[in-house]
């Protein structure tokens, strides 16, 4: 089965009950996003019957932004909402491709495997019979009404399959580093790290959104900015993505750890990965407090910045 659903296509799969439609949408903290609101927006205007996951609130408590949720929380929300272990799930974010990965790949690391991603939102809006207003709710496409709560005699959600080693932590990261002794190239030749924030924060020229966090990034890993892989507020198609991995030296035949932030960009590489067909879905990891946490946990000399980079590095 595809990872992505067409905007056409998921507009035929409206009618069905047992597909679940979720609203993954969420905000970078930053001052361009001051007043945005996902939930808000959610309750204003969403694809009919969509539930809203909010990965702020459904998480591991941690002075890391949005960890992954114990698999007793996961279980919990997903009863709560009326979703079964075996329901077809659709994920969509209304900024097209950004925060919904995020949600793909929690589904992924337990063991939800029938979750597709809406490729375009935005080519959603525009279908025929979809209102162009923001504040048109007619024709049964937008949804004003929110999702009921649950029958009691609906089975609860279960994780029967988790996927702990699609998750790393950092000591699993700092253990690889720490054994090549920061060396890039050596590091290079274990393992293939892919940082998804924008490069001027990879290389340290740029300061990163949370003040108090250095720039940089870890040893021996591969700039690729999320954007890279995204057209149009869709995800690139499966030639032009392997094109695109290739050229940065990509062919995963190393095990593949993707990092970003906070851990929500990393999953938009992860779910490109597996569009490409780079790298196996059931290796590519990601390390869940990425930069976030590297950057305060780290020893400094583990955090590269473009001036001491040596020239595998840069490769």
């Amino acid at each position: 089965m595809s990872k992505l659903i067409s905007p056409a296509e998921l507009a035929k799969r409206l009618s069905s009950k047992e597909t679940k439609i979720f609203d993954a949408t969420w905000y970078l903290p930053t001052p361009a996003n001051v007043g945005k609101n996902a939930y808000d927006n959610y309750m204003k205007k969403r694809i009919p019957g969509a539930l809203y996951f909010d990965i702020d609130a459904v998480n591991t408590p941690s002075k890391f932004p949005h960890m992954l949720p114990s698999p007793q929380t996961f279980e919990n929300e997903l009863t709560k909402l009326g979703v079964s272990s075996d329901s077809p799930i659709v994920v969509y974010d209304t900024q097209g491709v950004f925060s919904g990965p995020r949600l793909v790949w929690t589904f992924k690391v337990f063991g939800h495997d029938n979750v597709q991603f809406l490729n375009g939102f935005e080519a959603y809006t525009q279908l025929p019979g979809i209102p162009s207003r923001p504040d048109a709710y007619t024709w049964g496409i937008w949804d004003t009404q929110v999702p009921g709560k649950i029958d009691p005699a609906d089975p609860p959600y279960k994780v029967t399959k988790a996927r702990p080693e699609l998750v790393k932590s950092f000591e699993d990261v700092l253990a690889i580093v720490e054994k090549h002794n920061g060396d890039g190239a050596k590091i290079r030749n274990e393992v293939t790290f892919i940082d998804a924030r924008p490069n001027g924060r990879f290389t340290g020229k740029d300061a990163e959104p949370r003040a108090e966090l250095s720039s940089g990034h870890v040893p021996g890993a591969y700039s690729i900015a999320f954007p890279e892989v995204v057209e149009n507020g869709k995800f690139k198609s499966p030639e032009e993505l392997k094109a695109l991995f290739a050229s940065k030296g990509i062919d995963g035949s190393k095990p593949i750890i993707s990092m970003c932030g906070s851990g929500v960009t990393a999953c938009v590489i992860d779910l490109a990965l597996e569009i490409a067909g780079i790298g196996s879905r059931d290796t590519n990891a990601v390390y869940d407090g990425s930069w976030t946490e590297w950057a305060q946990r780290a020893p400094t000399k583990y955090i590269v910045k473009e001036e001491n980079l040596n020239e595998a590095n840069r490769a």
